[in-house]
């Protein structure tokens, strides 16, 4: 009963992990294309 709880437990924790990197690297994506078009919408009003 215990193991299978802990293997349940450890599931979840992997997956939340995997979710976490995921949306940080989407965030950082994110943020990359936002300041690259924030530099190009610079260079072009200079």
């Amino acid at each position: 009963m215990t193991d299978s709880k802990s293997a349940l437990r450890r599931q979840l924790r992997d997956r939340r992990q995997r979710l976490t990197v995921r949306g940080v690297s989407h965030l950082s994506r994110r943020v990359c294309v936002r300041v690259s078009a924030l530099s190009v919408y610079r260079q072009a009003c200079s």
